[in-house]
């Protein structure tokens, strides 16, 4: 690989996501390898520019969907379904040395790819996809077969290190590739002067803890507290969120912003005075399995922080008087999580983030992974996964 540049196929449902960011900083940050998007759609690409090759597949096997039926109309006929006839076409194109699959069920359904063109094949696994969907006994079996092809699998820490090694996959074969940001694109801290700003980012889902930073919100406000509640991102949850709202009667407080480009999301954390996130464990028992990434960017920022301990959340927040920890569903702990930060106005330091969530250091780790993979004779089996491990995280 002297003369050329590694080619790596990165394999993504929808591209340019904007809760997905952590994948767009890897791919348009490489240097020494060149990275080529398969994906069944490209969102937000202003936010989101790629100025690399990007093929289409449709990636939507929803059962009874068009895409379902054709597919096994393809099996039935000639033994291997459409759309992995049409990823062939693009490996034939392309040429690949490296395929890295985004999420466990892009990686399991690259195993044929990787058996017929004797390829690598490496998966990151993100949160949802090890800990709600094993539940499923056809995920887990899938998973089975996914650990037994797959070289490489990558996870942002060692909570979820731990977690997919539990799930079956090798311990040798699991390593660290830690969420990364670009720390020179982020403004300083500089909070509103008009009024105390608390700032929520999120899907409306359950393991984000809306419902409880809200809990805790309205006891701020019943106890007089003069503050506005802001409340960035959308999702299946809203209509509980607005009762939650309307029946305490504090919608003059709580502001539901919806989903925002990604600039004005970071102005909005740059201007809070708190940032919360109590993220928690659902009832079906999904988690963040790492940690949410708006984490690290209210840390490039400066902005104290209100979070919980919960999957690597910990293990990404330093030992900081702007930032507090507190257990999941613990409303009385985020209430004074958020007077104390209120009171202190401590800025958060930046320095944690710079030393181990830079992309310009993470990028090269991992082009490392790419590289010493490809040069591997013995394949990914042998690869020492767990140099990363020992880490101070």
């Amino acid at each position: 690989m002297k003369n050329s540049k590694i080619r790596v196929l990165h394999i993504i449902d929808e591209f340019g996501v904007r809760t997905e960011t952590f994948i767009y900083n890897y791919v348009s940050s490489m240097v020494k390898t060149k990275p080529i998007i398969l994906t069944g759609k490209y969102s937000n690409r202003n936010d989101f520019p790629f100025h690399g090759k990007i093929y289409f597949v449709p990636t939507n096997q929803n059962r009874w969907s068009w895409l379902w039926f054709k597919n096994n109309i393809y099996k039935l006929t000639i033994g291997n379904s459409w759309r992995l006839k049409q990823i062939e076409k693009c490996m034939d194109e392309i040429k690949p040395h490296i395929i890295h699959a985004h999420f466990g069920p892009n990686g399991y359904d690259m195993i044929p790819i990787k058996e017929k063109y004797k390829i690598h094949l490496i998966t990151s696994f993100y949160g949802y996809d090890m800990s709600s969907l094993p539940k499923n006994r056809r995920v887990r079996k899938k998973y089975t077969e996914l650990f037994k092809y797959g070289d490489i699998f990558l996870t942002e820490g060692p909570h979820m290190r731990e977690k997919l090694i539990e799930l079956g996959a090798p311990e040798q074969k699991v390593r660290i590739q830690r969420i990364a940001i670009n720390i020179d694109k982020y403004p300083e801290w500089e909070p509103s002067i008009e009024k105390n700003i608390i700032l929520f980012v999120g899907r409306f889902v359950e393991k984000k803890g809306l419902i409880y930073a809200l809990e805790a919100i309205n006891i701020l406000i019943k106890e007089g507290y003069v503050l506005e509640f802001n409340i960035i991102g959308g999702g299946p949850l809203y209509k509980n969120i607005k009762k939650f709202i309307d029946k305490n009667q504090i919608g003059e407080y709580v502001n539901i912003l919806g989903m925002k480009p990604h600039d004005m999301v970071i102005n909005e954390i740059k201007e809070a005075h708190v940032f919360i996130h109590p993220s928690v464990t659902s009832s079906t028992g999904e988690t963040e399995g790492g940690a949410p990434t708006v984490l690290l960017e209210a840390q490039a920022i400066g902005t104290p922080i209100v979070t919980t301990f919960h999957a690597d959340i910990p293990n990404i927040v330093p030992n900081d008087p702007g930032i507090i920890l507190t257990e999941e569903k613990n409303i009385d702990a985020l209430v004074n999580a958020i007077k104390t930060l209120l009171k202190r106005k401590s800025r958060v330091s930046n320095s944690y983030v710079k030393k181990h969530h830079d992309i310009h250091n993470e990028v090269i780790i991992l082009e490392k992974v790419y590289e010493e993979l490809v040069n591997n004779k013995n394949g990914g089996n042998s690869y020492n996964t767990t140099a990363r491990f020992n880490t101070n995280l």
